[in-house]
């Protein structure tokens, strides 16, 4: 979806719609919502993402890496 008017003009944004007991769903809120009130986790999912990027050779490379990091264990 690409916004063409508003605060958001010029964004791209995605919806992903998953199951009500989808266990990746649950997986992403819940480090969304450990970054939303614990600046030590924000720091360390920012760090894991900026090093996946650098190390990775396109974006499949990329996802597998940043599943690494501790956000995932």
């Amino acid at each position: 979806m690409n916004s063409e008017e508003g605060f958001l003009k010029g964004t791209i944004m995605a919806i992903h719609l998953v199951d009500e007991g989808s266990t990746s769903a649950k997986i992403l809120v819940d480090i969304r919502d450990a970054c939303n009130t614990d600046k030590q986790a924000f720091d360390e999912y920012k760090e894991n993402k900026l090093n996946a990027v650098k190390e990775s050779q396109g974006i499949f490379d990329y996802k597998r890496k940043k599943r690494g990091g501790v956000f995932y264990n």
